[in-house]
């Protein structure tokens, strides 16, 4: 384990352990109140509200005091507070991210490829990304599940679900206006009303808007990754007659920026160097001679180094836009019992695009406009009941999506004839399931849990794929074209079936301590390559990814609760990994497609500790291992059994927060400190040098002071303070078009937050 990875951890929990030995040492009526505590968390990972250190599953919850407290205000941020949690930027889009969880990690966003880790709103499942980036407005809770999904949530997954959850009306009549500004021009504005509406009705609506300038330039002194977002979301709840709850939420945002900061990071070392970007710069400046390719050798290498660390020497203009709706009604209905009903039903709209220089250079190799139309809608429902010792939930689940996504790129203006190379498909993905679950209390303190799902996903695209507006879509039986035919439209289409399931013991050893032992399989479906060209196999079908996980952990809360640690190892079984490679064309445009061709096995664990020194002085940190190594990777470009995992081996994380009673209120001084290993941002990468971030540690601190006279709270804030400049992710295009670029993280940030809160929200 690096050593700052084991001085964080280690430092939190000894000097917390100690502590808390000498206050249980205490004579009781020296100890300290019970509100010196830990508190207790509720989560309903389970599909059922239970305790936290009861829930025999890894799971991570934050309320909405504690995502302030930590200056959590992107989906982005959770890693900083989630052991093996690693989201990152999209290397296209500004508007979306990747997540993983233990290992399992999408490593591209189309409407073909299902997530590894499952999003979801107020229960509803959310299928993509897109837009949810800055969507922590006004939240109750988030939950954190790591392992596979295959049993209790809407989708199947492999690594995990990250649950969000708004807060719901209240019964008190009340408001609240939230202003900040910072930094980068930085400014944001959040007003809440919550309104009682009558017996049993109450009505929350939230507006969010703010803006800030971009964090880079390009080489025209053009803004990169600035941001201007709206959000709007209402929430009416009502109560229907003694057993009927009915939820009715929805929410509409939107996004635009000047576009992603793209750095080239260099060329590849083939000859000549830089490949086809070389003869591209070369035939720019009209000089195809050796002289000349010797010339834009150096031209391209000079693009390395730029005035700053958040600049480009890119020309192209750039733009990422984002505009969609959700909503969902949520219905409980107690049917007597012990049973109850719950449907959840779902809708989604988005539209996004996103546009500009990919190669970071005023060398025209790659300009990419992206483009995606998708629709949802879900149904899920569910009934539960049981009693003290026996509960069940059974359910059904559908999904129906239908979308358009599109790409039109650019590729080497001067020297492809194909261009431009048009990526063009319309996608429909149904799918559907049954699932059931129990757990059962068969001796005092012993439990069994036991899960199955059978899940049945039907994938279909019917691609329109042109270059120089030329179908570049085999026909039927053909393996390439040209010679043999093309059709435009043409429909792929495949259904894939899967089971799921969930087996578990726990024992609570004691009131305080949990043990437990489960295994579980969850499954990704397959789908269909939009993104070929010319080759049969460039449209071929993706079969589904399947993990099967071992795990075993603890719950605990020593000292008389002053200390809650947790524990949880785990093996994972990986097979079929879906695989993003790009490969050569028969065509001149490069393709870019999913293919299963690995054999893996994860190792690794997690901890989490909060100690609560006293009633004004909480210690917390955790730390996560991702021991992830191929058994065997072969697929179209060679063996790659070697070959690292995108994901952090190690995170690591420690925070501190310090209350103080004043005249004014209370005052409180928090900080967080988030480190991650070395990542291989490409590990496929020929030159991995170009593509790798070592280990680094962002610090976010946060000072607040209640105003109580005035209802009201005044708070500093700075996100990495310390101004540490890292990568956030990276392509490798060294193969197909000989060069590399790379994305930077966000710089520091600071700020004032201005609250004021009217009545009794």
């Amino acid at each position: 384990m690096n050593r700052l990875a084991f001085l964080v951890t280690a430092s939190t929990l000894v000097f917390g352990t100690d502590a808390a030995f000498a206050q249980a040492n205490m004579p009781p009526s020296a100890r300290p109140a019970a509100s010196d505590t830990v508190e207790d968390i509720v989560v309903t990972a389970r599909k059922v509200s239970e305790n936290l250190q009861s829930v025999p599953v890894a799971v991570t919850a934050l309320n909405g005091a504690a995502l302030a407290n930590a200056s959590i205000r992107t989906t982005n941020d959770l890693q900083s507070q989630v052991p093996n949690l690693y989201i990152q930027k999209s290397s296209n889009d500004p508007q979306a991210f990747y997540v993983a969880i233990r290992g399992q990690k999408q490593d591209d966003l189309p409407l073909t490829l299902d997530p590894s880790v499952g999003i979801y709103v107020n229960g509803m499942y959310v299928p993509r990304t897109y837009g949810l980036a800055s969507a922590l407005v006004d939240l109750d809770r988030v939950e954190v599940l790591r392992g596979p999904q295959g049993t209790l949530y809407g989708r199947n997954t492999t690594g995990g679900a990250i649950s969000f959850f708004g807060k719901d009306p209240t019964d008190k009549l009340g408001a609240s206006v939230d202003v900040t500004g910072g930094n980068y021009g930085a400014w944001n504005v959040v007003g809440i009303l919550n309104a009682p509406l009558g017996d049993g009705i109450g009505l929350r609506i939230v507006g969010q808007r703010g803006e800030h300038d971009g964090y880079g330039h390009d080489a025209l002194g053009r803004d990169l990754d600035d941001e201007a977002s709206t959000y709007l979301r209402a929430t009416l709840k009502s109560r229907i007659g003694s057993r009927v709850t009915a939820t009715l939420w929805g929410d509409y945002s939107k996004n635009k920026t000047g576009g992603l900061i793209a750095k080239f990071a260099g060329i590849s070392q083939g000859s000549p160097p830089g490949g086809a970007a070389t003869i591209e710069a070369a035939a720019e400046n009209g000089d195809l001679s050796n002289a000349g390719i010797g010339a834009a050798i150096g031209q391209l290498q000079s693009y390395t180094r730029t005035n700053g660390f958040y600049d480009t020497n890119g020309t192209a203009r750039g733009a990422s836009r984002y505009e969609g709706e959700k909503a969902g009604l949520d219905v409980k209905a107690d049917l007597g019992g012990g049973i109850t009903l719950r449907s959840i039903t779902g809708y989604q709209h988005f539209r996004r695009t996103a546009g500009g220089d990919l190669d970071g250079t005023p060398v025209n190799i790659l300009t990419s406009l992206l483009g995606t139309y998708d629709r949802y809608l879900s149904e899920e429902v569910q009934l539960l009941g049981g009693n003290k010792r026996f509960n069940w939930v059974v359910g059904l689940y559908g999904g129906d999506e239908r979308g358009k996504e599109y790409s039109v790129n650019t590729i080497l203006a001067d020297i492809n004839p194909g261009n431009p190379n048009d990526f063009d498909a319309f996608v429909r993905n149904r799918s559907g399931a049954v699932f059931a679950q129990a757990n059962w209390e068969f001796i005092d303190g012993w439990r069994l849990t036991g899960g199955a799902r059978y899940s049945s996903d039907r994938r279909e695209i019917i691609s329109l794929n042109t270059n120089a507006g030329v179908c570049v879509v085999p026909a039927p039986g053909v393996e390439s074209t040209p010679p043999g035919d093309s059709q435009c439209p043409r429909t792929f289409k495949k259904t894939f079936s899967k089971p799921s399931w969930l087996a578990s013991i726990d024992h609570q050893f004691t009131r305080d301590i949990l043990g437990y032992a489960k295994v579980s399989r969850g499954y990704r479906t397959g789908g269909f390559n939009y993104r070929g060209a010319n080759e049969a196999e460039t449209f071929a079908s993706f079969q589904p990814e399947i993990v099967t996980e071992y795990e075993v952990g603890a719950k605990t809360e020593l000292f008389d609760r002053h200390l809650r640690f947790n524990v949880a190892a785990y093996h994972d079984d990986y097979r079929d990994i879906q695989r993003s490679i790009t490969v050569p064309t028969s065509g001149g445009a490069p393709a870019t497609i999913v293919t299963n061709a690995a054999k893996a096995r994860i190792n690794g664990f997690e901890t989490e500790a909060t100690l609560r020194v006293s009633h004004q002085f909480t210690l917390n940190g955790s730390a996560g291992l991702t021991d992830a190594k191929y058994k065997k990777f072969v697929d179209l470009t060679g063996d790659r059994s070697g070959e690292h995992f995108d994901v952090p081996k190690w995170t690591a994380s420690a925070g501190a927060r310090l209350t103080q009673p004043t005249g004014w209120g209370e005052a409180a001084l928090q900080a967080d400190l988030h480190w991650q290993s070395k990542v291989y941002l490409v590990p496929s990468a020929p030159t991995l040098s170009q593509v790798t971030q070592d280990e680094y540690g962002l610090l976010d601190l946060r000072a607040t002071l209640d105003l109580d006279r005035w209802n009201a709270q005044i708070a500093l804030f700075g996100k990495n303070v310390t101004d540490k400049h890292y990568l956030a992710s990276a392509i490798s295009l060294e193969s197909a078009l000989g060069y590399n670029y790379v994305v930077p993280g966000e710089p520091r940030t600071f700020g004032i937050e201005i609250t004021k809160r009217f009545g009794g929200i």
